[in-house]
């Protein structure tokens, strides 16, 4: 297959998830294999294409009601991609626009495949695009297998496109290898519409999150899966991590959040 030319490809910013392990469940996990449909269908929606709206004001200045990404899924992958310069106005704001969606649409993926006991790894990444292949890809693919755990990690460039406009710290540094990756786990009872609403149901939802991995964690240890043993305590110890931060940062649940037992890991 040829690679697009550069006069029908455009500068698009790529995403890309692999749902970890999907083979062996193919293979081997048929009580699973609904909810790993569940996944790859449920963002892409009849794979949609990119689409972005706007409503002219009294002032010439155009408001942005809609943004979309283009959204496609595979057996046991997700990608989503935007043109950069199908935006208005184009700029570094165009950039940081479309790098902050697909940030918040990883970590809305990765909160879904925890939540029904999956791990995801992925990239995302800046390059030339077309229709069906490009740069773009590839390099958000290259990416996905540097990231090793169940995480997704960041191009340089786009970095500090992400860290100048957002004060979100929904982008992090690995401590284990320097890496940039969406810290889906310190922001998990916000991907399902909670918001950071600190109460009761907050502590819930971290209570729900720490029982899924803990359930894995056991299951994947008796098969003895080394693999797979290592993306769990990876997962379980970024959940140790959001128990620390949360504790530190939300004092009005601070002796709900002690209840919450770490992972020995």
């Amino acid at each position: 297959m040829m690679m697009s030319t550069d006069e029908q490809a455009t500068q698009t910013i790529f995403l890309f998830m692999d749902v970890l392990g999907a083979s062996d469940i193919l293979k081997n996990r048929q009580d699973k294999v609904t909810l790993l449909e569940e996944i790859v269908d449920s963002f892409a929606n009849g794979n949609r294409e990119h689409d972005v709206k706007y409503k002219d004001t009294e002032d010439g200045y155009r408001d942005m009601l809609n943004f979309q990404p283009k959204i496609s899924s595979h057996s046991d992958y997700i990608t989503a991609s935007y043109p950069e310069g199908e935006i208005y106005p184009c700029g570094s704001h165009t950039e940081a626009l479309v790098v902050m969606s697909l940030v918040g649409l990883a970590a809305q993926i990765h909160a879904f495949a925890l939540a029904r006991g999956f791990l995801m790894r992925g990239g995302i990444a800046r390059g030339k695009q077309g229709k069906r292949i490009g740069i773009a890809q590839v390099l958000a693919v290259e990416l996905e297998k540097k990231a090793r755990y169940p995480r997704v990690i960041i191009a340089e460039d786009l970095i500090s496109i992400f860290t100048k406009h957002t004060p979100s710290d929904l982008l992090r540094i690995d401590g284990y290898d320097g890496q940039y990756f969406i810290d889906y786990l310190r922001h998990y009872p916000s991907m399902f519409g909670n918001g950071l609403t600190i109460n009761a149901e907050f502590v819930k939802d971290l209570l729900k999150v720490r029982e899924i991995i803990e359930r894995e964690l056991l299951s994947i240890r008796r098969l003895s899966h080394v693999r797979g043993v290592e993306n769990w305590e990876w997962v379980a110890r970024k959940f140790n991590e959001s128990i620390e931060h949360a504790r530190s940062r939300f004092k009005s649940i601070h002796a709900e959040l002690l209840q919450i037992e770490m992972f020995s890991v």
